[in-house]
């Protein structure tokens, strides 16, 4: 598993360091047709970037995000795209 830094804006200013609070890369995946997949789990812990929070993703905004991605593809527009939502029962910090 590895989670990536990378640098970008947030809230209007520059940021040097920014990184994959909650996402962790898995791999990459090949299709018989020779396209390739990144498989990535997302809100599934901590991670070196977390800078603080738990790591973890309410179910509601993953939901949101996966339906939103969904529309965006059915639209073609080029998007991200989940294989699955998984809820643990286990209760994120934003939760409590």
């Amino acid at each position: 598993p590895l989670a990536m830094a990378y640098a970008g804006h947030q809230f209007g200013h520059f940021v040097p360091q920014l990184g994959d609070g909650r996402a962790i890369w898995l791999g990459e995946l090949r299709a018989p047709d020779g396209s390739r997949f990144d498989v990535q789990l997302k809100g599934s812990g901590r991670t070196a970037f977390s800078r603080g929070g738990d790591g973890r993703a309410a179910l509601g905004p993953v939901l949101r995000e996966y339906l939103v991605s969904e529309a965006m593809a059915r639209l073609g527009v080029p998007t991200t795209r989940a294989l699955a939502a998984v809820a643990t029962g286990e209760e994120g910090a934003r939760e409590r």
